[in-house]
């Protein structure tokens, strides 16, 4: 098994081999993202892509992108998807690592489901926050009574 970044000059020529692992990785994005969004951030050089593969076979994808903040730079990871993901996935972090170090971030972050603490409970993560996702219509709940109840101390 070996991890290689795909150039950017390359995303289009390996896209066939990574889409349908990078299609169901952005099944779960809520509608954020389509696969040619996240194709397109590849080509432009926003997004690394990475593949894991065996001969000829791509057997997983993640991507990246370097996230700037005002006291810290990161690798973010995007999108990660493909089969045998224990085969793999610590050899993708370690070779994340070591990129995150040559580009002079401080640590690696992603958003994910929950069942990838248990990809990472080895590798030292810790849970920093969930994310909340609220929609903009009200729902169906008489206000003033969840009000009522929220102060009284019931929920």
């Amino acid at each position: 098994m070996q991890v290689s970044l795909v150039p950017a000059e390359y995303g289009v020529q390996v896209w066939p081999k990574v889409r349908g692992h990078i299609a169901r990785a952005v099944e779960h994005s809520g509608g954020r993202f389509t696969t040619e969004d996240v194709l397109e951030n590849v080509v432009d050089g926003m997004y690394q892509l990475w593949i894991a593969f065996e001969g000829q076979d791509v057997v997983g994808v993640t991507t990246t992108f370097f996230t700037e903040y005002p006291r810290c730079k990161v690798l973010t990871v995007t999108f990660t998807g493909g089969e045998r993901l224990r085969e793999w996935s610590h050899l993708m972090l370690n070779t994340l690592r070591a990129w995150a170090k040559d580009h002079d971030c401080d640590r690696i972050e992603s958003v994910g489901r929950p069942g990838w603490s248990k990809i990472f409970e080895t590798e030292g993560h810790k849970l920093l926050w969930h994310t909340f996702e609220i929609p903009l219509e009200t729902p169906d709940v008489d206000a003033p009574e969840l009000e009522l109840e929220m102060i009284n101390g019931r929920r």
